[in-house]
């Protein structure tokens, strides 16, 4: 992957970090694809601090803070 800025990526956050990215929670301990940025209810030119994650295979969402994220490749292991 590019270390370039991703047109997807919220201002103010790593590059990596868009919908349909794989993160690995450090706080939950969990492994999932983005599917949120930011409460909806945030608007403005500040970074979000939260992102919502779904679980690889399917399950519920869950709310994780942005610093406790990390990119994982495809191949499952961490970046």
């Amino acid at each position: 992957m590019s270390s370039r800025p991703s047109d997807t990526s919220p201002p103010g956050t790593g590059y990596w970090l868009r919908f349909g990215a794989r993160v690995l929670d450090h706080a939950a301990n969990a492994e999932g694809k983005v599917t949120g940025l930011g409460e909806p209810f945030e608007r403005g030119t500040e970074a979000p601090s939260v992102a919502y994650v779904r679980p690889l295979h399917g399950g519920f969402e869950w709310k994780a803070a942005i610093r406790d994220l990390s990119p994982v490749d495809e191949t499952g292991g961490a970046r």
